[in-house]
């Protein structure tokens, strides 16, 4: 059974038995009563919701038939240090990390997945310094530098592409 048919069924209960409680109560014809039905149905209704949302997924699982597939927090924070670890050689560390904009999409067969990033590192010592000249990695991205506090802050897109153990 699928997560989204648990929750619709999850959601059908609670509304018929908010339904079969009011109908139980409105031939007593009390005035006083209205008042608690409305403040109970209100709160069934926001349990539900709270229910449906703290239930639902974080990310999609990869496989045939599942269309919002995409990197997990782990994957897209490795490919990022693997990236900062090939371009600098100075000693680094990850401050903030922002995914945007993510898609996937697929062509030929093969499923790629993009993402805007915005990134806040530190850095330690004087200047932070290229393996090769001009630290070609980062050509693709937008690069600031702020030398007094030691920080540097990289925006641009991501790419991965899907394989059997996860994403590139």
């Amino acid at each position: 059974m699928s997560h989204q048919l648990f929750v619709r069924q999850e959601f059908l209960v609670v509304r018929l038995e908010l339904h079969k409680f009011s109908r139980s109560n409105a031939h007593q014809g009390c005035t006083g009563g209205i008042g608690t039905m409305r403040t109970f149905r209100r709160s069934a209704i926001i349990i539900s919701f709270i229910t449906l949302a703290l239930s639902t997924p974080g990310h999609a699982v990869c496989g045939p038939g599942y269309e919002s597939c995409e990197p997990s927090a782990d994957e897209v924070r490795a490919k990022i240090e693997r990236l900062l670890n090939s371009a600098w050689l100075t000693p680094h560390t990850i401050v903030s990390l922002e995914k945007f904009d993510g898609r996937s999409i697929e062509t030929q067969g093969r499923k790629t997945y993009e993402m805007r990033v915005f990134i806040v590192l530190n850095y330690s010592g004087d200047k932070l310094r290229c393996r090769t000249s001009y630290c070609p990695e980062l050509q693709d991205y937008s690069v600031k530098v702020d030398e007094a506090a030691k920080k540097t802050t990289i925006a641009g897109w991501l790419f991965f592409e899907h394989a059997d153990q996860g994403w590139r």
